[in-house]
């Protein structure tokens, strides 16, 4: 309906992040959460289960720089979709991000090995919990953007620190008494 009323009257841009991560978001939250007050028995299991799945982020500095450059571009825009992601990032899955909160908060790596899914049956439990209509291995891909000259500001790396560190200070804050 919006590029059906836009076009003719005004430029439309349509930026499509992918899962945003950082202070205050959602993403990354319950897992932060899982792993540092969770059973651990549920967060092996789930790391098992996840292992090295696609999880799609996207750093919202990388997202904020995004939306800014689509407003100053002085490229051809109107009418175009323009995915933003993290995923080119190899560490952007599952096993490896739980892995750098695990070490960011302390928590000692599991003492079992991990016993992982197959890929089709890692996708097909997904799609039975509703969580995913697309494979675990897919990679979105920020490349239309960079086409134009956009260049991410903050790696990957540095966005998850920034969260930590967020998440850290937002966990000493509900522990204050007062």
């Amino acid at each position: 309906l919006l590029r059906m009323k836009a076009r003719g009257n005004f430029e439309l841009a349509i930026l499509r992040p992918t899962a945003v991560f950082g202070p205050g978001g959602r993403n990354l939250l319950k897992l932060a959460h899982d792993l540092s007050q969770g059973p651990r028995l549920a967060n092996y299991l789930r790391s098992c289960i996840n292992d090295r799945r696609r999880m799609h982020l996207a750093g919202v500095e990388n997202v904020i720089a995004a939306a800014a450059f689509l407003l100053e571009t002085q490229a051809r825009v109107d009418q175009e979709v323009f995915i933003i992601s993290d995923d080119d990032a190899p560490e952007n899955n599952f096993r490896d991000v739980e892995h750098y909160l695990m070490r960011a908060f302390r928590i000692p790596d599991y003492v079992l090995p991990r016993v992982t899914l197959p890929g089709a049956i890692l996708s097909m439990l997904l799609r039975l919990r509703g969580r995913s209509l697309i494979g675990p291995d897919t990679v979105f891909a920020s490349c239309k953007l960079e086409h134009l000259g956009f260049r991410k500001p903050v790696k990957f790396a540095t966005s998850l620190a920034i969260f930590v560190e967020w998440y850290r200070s937002a966990l000493a804050s509900e522990k204050r008494p007062g």
